[in-house]
């Protein structure tokens, strides 16, 4: 018979643990686990639990090793362990089982999960609620999960409020600091904004706000600058939204591709073809397969004498990209020009010239 044993099967001193012991053998599984050693991790988060199965620290550790490896089943109740035993305060056993709570699709737990955890702590030392004081970044973090947990819950108004509440806040402690580079703020005032919600939860008065805001407090995000543009370009003040274009390129070295598209799409609106030209080409150098710029690259070219060639041939990439694109479609109608029946699939030609 063999004797054999894996590290998988540690063997276990007859003697019980003390409670004592388990903090230095818990800080050993944390530094194995750090070194990338998770199977020696978990043996010793074994030991712990075999004598004190519900050690809080352990079971949120090993909950969140089961739950990286898809065993949500076994990682679920000790997640809820951990965060229930904590009051609500070990921020990450939350956040893990509000990942673990998505994943599930059960969203409005998930959000439920994160506020318990927000209500409980602070960023505020000395706070006089006695919540318990966490480092800022992961209290970011924490914001953020529970903004995206509402959003996904389709409380879409919720998780704008509460996305812009923290880009102001950790913007401000941002300053605050002297180090306004501290918090990567961009996407969450992109979020905060609305404009990128379901057709129906949209206010591009919000969002027109919101992004002036935020510029005003990040001047040179390139991100935050294009989204203001963007607005203003969809709300018909394409003038406005050309200077904020040309500031992202300046600022970028015309690396902001989807600001080139936009750019051009503007200079175009505005009938200032000769410019667009150039921006169209110098976009689509840099996304060859945009489908809205080759189509509306087509549509300005075949407006040039001379240039009908290189229009159909640019139409055409966009046909073969996605034939069913409403810009494709309209620029099809613009140009007069259709899918030629009984033809291969993608052959396109003017109905003039058919």
């Amino acid at each position: 018979m063999s004797t054999e044993t894996t590290t998988s099967e540690p063997v276990v001193d007859a003697a019980r643990m003390k409670a004592d012991d388990v903090p230095q053998l818990l800080d050993a599984a944390l530094a194995q686990l750090n070194a990338g050693d998770v199977e020696g991790a978990v043996d010793k988060m074994i030991l712990i639990l075999q004598d004190f199965p519900e050690h809080p620290q352990t079971n949120g550790h090993m909950g969140r090793i089961l739950l990286d490896v898809g065993q949500l089943d076994r990682a679920e109740p000790m997640l809820i362990l951990a965060a229930t035993a904590s009051n609500w305060s070990d921020v990450e056993a939350t956040r893990s089982l509000a990942r673990l709570l998505r994943t599930q699709q059960k969203f409005d737990l998930a959000a439920k999960a994160l506020f318990q955890t927000y209500n409980a702590t602070t960023v505020v030392r000395d706070d006089p609620t006695g919540r318990l004081f966490i480092d800022p970044a992961l209290r970011l973090a924490l914001s953020i999960d529970l903004a995206e947990a509402l959003y996904l819950a389709g409380d879409f108004v919720q998780a704008a409020d509460f996305f812009l509440s923290t880009a102001m806040r950790y913007t401000a402690l941002a300053k605050e600091a002297a180090t306004p580079a501290a918090f990567n703020l961009s996407s969450v005032w992109i979020k905060a904004s609305t404009f990128y919600f379901p057709v129906g939860h949209r206010d591009l008065k919000r969002a027109e706000n919101v992004f002036i805001e935020a510029v005003n407090a990040n001047p040179n995000d390139v991100d935050l600058l294009y989204n203001l543009g963007l607005v203003l370009y969809t709300t018909g003040r394409v003038e406005q939204s050309v200077v904020f274009f040309e500031q992202v390129l300046r600022l970028s070295r015309n690396q902001h591709t989807d600001t080139l598209a936009a750019y051009a799409t503007a200079l175009h609106s505005l009938r200032r073809f000769a410019q667009a030209d150039g921006v169209y080409a110098l976009a689509l150098r840099a996304m060859p397969t945009h489908v809205v710029l080759l189509a509306n690259y087509a549509r300005l070219l075949f407006t040039f004498p001379g240039r009908l060639d290189e229009a159909v041939a640019l139409l055409q990439r966009a046909y073969d990209l996605e034939p069913s694109h409403p810009d494709v479609l309209d620029a099809m109608r613009e140009m007069g020009a259709e899918v030629v029946p009984n033809t291969p699939p993608g052959v396109v030609s003017s109905v003039e010239g058919a």
